[in-house]
Formats: structure tokens, C-alpha cells, sequence
């Protein structure tokens, strides 16, 4: 009985292995991508830090004054501030009970105004 011979060739990537380090480079640089800050405006910044707590107690009483205090200064916040984007979103992470998300969200925001 003889044994088949060995090639001395190199085994050559399949394209699926080079498709799936393609997909993998491209999924990291997306994750290591910097982000850009979010500037908060004044009033913007003292409802994120209202909303850092209410999250972080998990107060839902918190939440609803929160949202009712955002409702009634609506108006003299610009609806293209960003803030107002943030806060919104903030406010419907912690609505739908995904408490840990809106905190991360008021962390980074609040990260975002750091100065360095």
C-alpha cells in the first residue's frame, strides 16, 4: 500500500476564507471608528444629567417628570439642536425598560463634553 505524496505546494485561501477576512477587517474598523461627539446645549446638558440619574435609579416616576419638564420647554429649544436628538433617544430606551443603554447613552453624551 503507498501512501499518496505530499504536494509541495502551498494550499492556496479559499475566497470564503477571503471574503470572511474581508467582512472581519471591515466589521473591526467600523467598531474602532471614531465617533463624533455630540455637543449638548446648555438646557440639553442639564436634561442628560436629570436622565443619567432617573437611569441609573431605574426611576420611572424620574422618566415621566423628566419628559413632561423636556414637553414643556420644547419650545425654546431649537428642534435642530442635537441635544434634543439625544435626549429623545434617551428617553425611548428608558421607556421601553433598556435602562442600561440609556445610561450609556447619557455617559457618552456627557464624555462628549469634555474638553481635551
Amino acid at each position: 500500500m503507498t501512501l499518496p505524496k505530499r504536494s509541495s505546494e502551498k494550499p492556496q485561501p479559499s475566497w470564503l476564507q477571503v471574503i470572511g477576512a474581508i467582512l472581519l477587517v471591515s466589521l473591526l474598523g467600523f467598531w474602532f471608528w471614531p465617533r463624533r461627539p455630540i455637543p449638548l446645549s446648555d438646557r440639553g446638558y442639564d436634561f442628560v444629567i436629570s436622565l443619567y440619574r432617573v437611569c441609573n435609579q431605574r426611576d420611572l416616576a424620574g422618566l415621566v417628570k423628566v419628559e413632561t419638564l423636556l414637553s414643556e420647554t420644547r419650545d425654546e429649544m431649537d428642534s435642530r439642536d442635537e441635544s434634543l436628538q439625544v435626549i429623545e433617544r434617551i428617553i425611548a430606551h428608558a421607556k421601553s425598560k433598556r435602562w442600561d443603554r440609556a445610561s450609556s447613552d447619557c455617559r457618552l453624551a456627557l464624555e462628549d463634553q469634555v474638553k481635551r
